[in-house]
């Protein structure tokens, strides 16, 4: 079980929760993106509605995720 899970690059940052399980590598985890680099009002706004209008849900296997946008969550 990951109670947060964050990755992160110079640009972006990607902070998921959810649980992976060993052996199998099954994947039920869900994550949402947020930006690194902020242009002042245009961010507020683009971030807001990021963070509000969807997240990914990631299913499957390790060695075969499903990724899906989730509206609304």
């Amino acid at each position: 079980v990951f109670e947060r899970l964050e990755l992160w690059s110079p640009t972006m940052t990607l902070n998921g929760s959810g649980r992976i399980t060993y052996p199998s590598g099954q994947i039920d985890m869900r994550f949402r993106s947020s930006s690194r680099m902020r242009a002042p009002l245009l961010s507020d706004v683009w971030e807001w509605f990021r963070d509000t209008i969807f997240s990914v849900h990631v299913t499957g296997t390790l060695d075969e995720p499903v990724t899906q946008l989730v509206p609304f969550e």
